[in-house]
């Protein structure tokens, strides 16, 4: 019975975010989430063995408790990335709350507590610098908050180049074709390795192409909460990585709504200065390429349930239309008749009659006198599709008017549009949901639920697509 009972929930949850790829937390590694821990101690310094902290996230409302061991020792795992409120309370002695505790993705905290006797009704908050040494980790790394990547400049919006800011990370000298790069990776070698060697964790799933060794996904800069950029000394788990490691982790909605608009233009059109053109190139002289980059969007995020389910989504439009010039070489308007004199040069570009001379070899072959092909022998097929070719509009090269005789403009057309949803929620024995209102109590401190799987949700469902023509 407890078995089917656990099958209902799971069942139930699946039809509520079918189409969504949900996982618990226990699922997933350290690598999406952060940890609080510390030690509970008295004005002695002995530790205080069974005292209850709350770990309250105070965007969300969501509460998890621990209890110290023997040791004062407590640790709690599984914190989504954000400010969070500790809280400690042991009869005889006040209570003591840290505020705005800030955790990040694999990262741990430590918040230690020296209690005062008096009163537990009686409270103590407790302010702490962050500390200038991380001494519970030996990697180097770069963390990038929200608040960074809304506003450090960023062209073309992409993500991913604020990894060129981490010491040791530079640019490579190329770049994937956008017909096989849609998402606009940008190759970064860390340490003078090879950029393949950097590994891409988004939401705790490898976002690493196989093959080309860029990013697969790029988020949008509205749905990333914080990203972390390791360089040397990370931890084991990340043996794929031989350069670099890049942490991503998404948004995921709060107890308050939340929005953003934006809508990015350039723009060369008549009214509009161009300083890119080159005034030396005769296919710039006739037209200047015209170049359209637009890109707008937004973002929301809010409760579905307050202090219980959250959920956010964003979506980012690309429009790009990118101007360039071709100086190329067409068939001039004597050689479409069959009048390729124009072609010599010093005894170069001889055409020969095919009928003429040994057919196996070639040898005796003989020239059509002045390069001129006889109307005759023309074949009907070729001369039509000479008129799909543009007529010769510049002199071409001095002395060969057939080389480089066109030149024109035209536009790219490269077209993305990314959408990314996200969500967390967490089903706890203080306001049971529907699904577990018929589970068995039990005296564990976690979910209740967690009898048969984990309930602390997180799910994130991020697309791109992109046409380029």
């Amino acid at each position: 019975m407890f078995q089917s009972r656990c099958g209902f929930a799971l069942r139930l949850l699946l039809i509520a975010f079918a189409g969504t790829t949900f996982v618990a937390s226990n699922v997933f590694a350290q690598q999406v989430f952060g940890s609080i821990f510390g030690t509970v101690a008295d004005p002695t310094g002995a530790a205080v063995a069974g005292t209850k902290v709350t770990i309250t996230d105070q965007n969300k409302g969501t509460k998890f408790e621990v209890t110290t061991n023997e040791s004062g020792n407590y640790t709690k795992g599984n914190l989504i990335p954000g400010l969070y409120q500790v809280e400690v309370e042991h009869t005889g002695f006040r209570k003591a709350v840290t505020p705005d505790v800030n955790v990040g993705a694999d990262r741990a905290v430590r918040v230690d507590f020296a209690l005062q006797v008096g009163n537990v009704t009686e409270s103590v908050e407790v302010t702490a610098a962050a500390p200038l040494l991380q001494s519970e980790r030996a990697e180097v790394s770069t963390t990038y908050t929200t608040q960074q990547l809304m506003n450090l400049p960023s062209f073309n919006r992409n993500f991913q180049a604020f990894e060129i800011l981490t010491p040791g990370a530079q640019r490579a000298g190329f770049n994937h074709a956008s017909s096989e790069n849609p998402q606009g990776s940008i190759q970064i070698e860390v340490n003078g390795q090879h950029f393949s060697g950097t590994s891409f964790i988004l939401d705790g799933t490898d976002n690493q192409d196989p093959i080309l060794g860029i990013i697969v996904i790029n988020p949008t800069i509205d749905s990333v909460v914080e990203t972390k950029m390791a360089s040397q000394n990370y931890d084991a788990e990340f043996g794929l990585a031989a350069a670099g490691l890049m942490l991503v982790s998404t948004k995921s909605g709060t107890n308050n709504f939340h929005g953003s608009l934006f809508e990015f233009l350039r723009n060369n059109s008549p009214g509009f200065s161009s300083y890119a053109r080159d005034p030396f190139k005769a296919s710039e002289a006739i037209m200047v390429p015209p170049v359209k980059w637009n890109q707008f969007g937004g973002s929301i995020g809010g409760p579905i349930i307050r202090n219980k389910l959250f959920a956010f989504g964003d979506a980012q439009i690309s429009l790009r239309r990118t101007g360039s010039s071709v100086n190329t070489s067409v068939p001039t308007a004597k050689a479409r008749t069959g009048d390729l004199s124009e072609y010599l040069n010093n005894g170069n570009n001889q055409i020969y009659n095919p009928t003429t001379g040994d057919p196996v070899t070639g040898l005796g072959r003989q020239p059509f006198s002045g390069n001129v092909i006889p109307p005759s022998m023309l074949d009907q097929r070729a001369l039509k599709i000479l008129t799909f070719f543009p007529s010769p509009n510049a002199p071409g090269d001095p002395g060969f008017p057939y080389r480089n005789n066109y030149s024109a403009t035209g536009s790219e057309n490269f077209d993305s549009n990314q959408w990314t949803r996200a969500g967390t929620g967490s089903l706890t024995r203080s306001r049971p949901r529907s699904a577990v209102t018929a589970m068995p109590d039990t005296t564990s401190s976690r979910p209740e639920l967690s009898a048969c799987f984990p309930v602390d949700l997180r799910w994130t469902t991020s697309i791109s697509q992109a046409r380029r023509t």
